[in-house]
C-alpha cells in the first residue's frame, strides 16, 4: 500500500498531498517534498528548563553554607543563637530521609543529603517558591516552615527533589573529583555555535566565517562534511563538533523525542573508527551531552562501579567485549592512558557515571580524545547545561508519566 505524505514540511494533510510511490519516490529524495519530521526538544524554554536552571541556580546560591552546617551540630537550638544551626536529630532525619529518596531517583546518597540541606536552610520564602514551583511541591510555598527541618522533611512528595539535587551537582561540585580536567582539556564559552566555532579555531587555527555558518545546521543534510572541511579550510573538522556531538553519540529515539536530534544523522569515515559509524546531530552542543548524560543518570549498563577502561569501551564502542590483542584493544588502551593524564584518574579505580563530579569531567575528557585534540573545543558550560537537561528531562517525565523512567532504566 502506498504511504500518504504532505506536500509542505510539517503541514497538515490535505488536497495537496501526494501518494508515496515508486513514481514519487524520485521526488521525495530529491527534496521537492518532505516526510513530517517530529523534534522534541526538552531545553525550549517552553518546556520549562529555564525555570528548572533558575531554582537549581537559586539552590546553589545556598550551598557554600553545608560544610559549616553539618560540622558541629548543636544538641538544640535557642533564641540565643546568633546564626541559625542544623540539630543532631535533625541531621539524622535528613540522611535517613537521603537513603529514601536516593533509592527511588538512582542518586548518590550524599547528593540528595546535600540538597536537603540546603532546603532545610533557606530563609527567604521567595527561593523556596521557585523550588517549589519548579518541582510541583505546593507545601514547600509556607513562610511557616521555612528553617523547620523537621516539618520540611515531612512535607509529601519530597522524593521530588532526586532530579533537582542531581543538577545542582553540576553547579557546586564539577571538578571535585577529577580537578585536573579542569586544568588539562576544559574550555570557556558559552553553549552556543560562535563559542564552539572560536574554541575550534584556536585549537586548530583559523577557520573560514563560512565553515561557522554550515556549523550552525541543526540538519546533517547540509552539514559540513567531514572532508569537505578539509577542501575549504585545509584542516579537517572533528565529526563531533560538525554534528554538536561532544561524545559522538549514535541516533536514538531518546534523543529525537527528548534533545532535539535531527532526524538525518551523519555518516561517519573516520580513521580513528573501526567502522563506518552514524552520529547524531544536534542543534547545539549542550543537547549532545544532554542526551549523553541522561544514559549515565537512568541506563541500567551505565549503572554499576566501572573502570576506566570499562567506560570507554561502553561509551565509544558498545560494551562489546574485548579480544585480547586486538585493534579494539590496542584502540581502548589509548583512550584510556589519554584519559589517566587529562583527569588524573587511575586505571584501577572505579566509579559510578550518575555523580556529576564523575560523569562531566570524564565527558570533557573522552571529547578531546573523540576530537584528536589537546582541548576539548565544547565549553564546560556545554557539559553542565547538558547534564542539568538530563535531570530537567527526568524530572518533567517523573511528573507526566510515572512509568517512563522505570522503562528507560530497564534498557542495556
Amino acid at each position: 500500500m502506498a504511504e500518504q505524505i504532505p506536500s509542505r514540511s510539517g503541514g497538515e494533510s490535505d488536497s495537496t498531498d501526494i501518494i508515496l510511490d515508486n513514481d514519487t519516490l524520485a521526488d521525495v529524495q530529491r527534496g521537492y517534498f518532505k516526510k513530517p519530521e517530529f523534534y522534541g526538544d526538552m531545553s525550549t524554554t517552553s518546556n520549562g528548563f529555564g525555570d528548572f536552571k533558575s531554582a537549581v541556580s537559586t539552590a546553589a546560591t545556598y550551598a557554600g553554607a553545608i560544610s559549616s552546617l553539618i560540622s558541629s551540630l548543636p544538641k538544640s537550638r535557642t533564641s540565643d543563637d546568633e546564626v541559625w544551626r542544623l540539630t543532631e536529630s535533625e541531621y539524622k532525619e535528613i540522611l535517613k530521609m537521603s537513603n529514601s529518596i536516593a533509592t527511588y531517583g538512582n542518586v548518590p546518597i550524599d547528593t540528595i543529603t546535600d540538597f536537603l540541606i540546603i532546603l532545610c536552610s533557606i530563609d527567604a520564602l521567595v527561593d523556596m517558591k521557585k523550588i517549589s514551583d519548579v518541582l510541583e511541591i505546593p507545601e514547600l510555598n509556607n513562610q511557616t516552615i521555612l528553617r523547620e527541618p523537621f516539618e520540611i522533611l515531612a512535607v509529601p512528595g519530597l522524593y521530588k527533589i532526586a532530579f533537582m539535587a542531581q543538577a545542582l551537582d553540576a553547579l557546586i561540585k564539577l571538578f571535585s573529583r577529577f580537578l585536573n580536567t579542569q586544568q588539562n582539556v576544559s574550555s570557556s564559552g558559552a553553549d552556543d555555535i560562535a563559542s564552539l566555532f572560536s574554541n575550534i579555531s584556536s585549537i586548530l587555527g583559523g577557520l573560514s566565517g563560512g565553515t561557522q555558518a554550515r556549523l550552525g545546521n541543526i540538519s546533517a543534510d547540509n552539514a559540513l562534511g567531514h572532508f569537505m572541511s578539509e577542501l575549504i579550510d585545509g584542516k579537517r573538522i572533528p565529526m563531533a563538533v560538525i554534528a554538536k556531538n561532544p561524545m559522538k553519540q549514535i541516533p536514538s529515539y531518546i534523543g529525537q523525542t527528548l534533545f532535539g536530534e535531527s532526524p538525518t544523522s551523519l555518516s561517519l569515515v573516520d580513521i580513528n573508527e573501526l567502522f563506518n559509524k552514524k552520529i547524531a546531530v544536534f542543534a547545539k552542543p549542550s543537547s549532545g551531552a544532554g542526551t549523553s548524560s541522561f544514559g549515565m543518570q537512568n541506563f541500567s549498563s551505565l549503572g554499576s562501579a566501572m573502570n576506566l577502561e570499562s567506560f570507554v569501551n561502553k561509551m565509544n564502542f558498545g560494551g562489546s567485549s574485548i579480544t585480547s590483542g586486538s585493534k579494539k584493544e590496542s584502540m581502548i588502551n589509548t583512550i584510556v592512558d589519554e584519559l589517566k593524564s587529562a583527569t588524573g584518574a587511575t586505571a584501577t579505580e572505579t566509579f559510578k557515571l550518575n555523580s556529576a563530579d564523575v560523569a562531566i569531567p570524564l565527558q570533557i575528557a573522552l571529547s578531546a580524545c573523540n576530537c584528536g585534540t589537546s582541548k576539548t573545543p565544547f565549553a564546560t558550560k556545554s557539559f553542565q547545561d547538558g547534564w542539568q537537561l538530563a535531570s530537567h528531562v527526568s524530572n518533567f517525565m517523573q511528573k507526566n508519566n510515572t512509568q517512563f523512567l522505570n522503562v528507560v532504566r530497564g534498557l542495556t
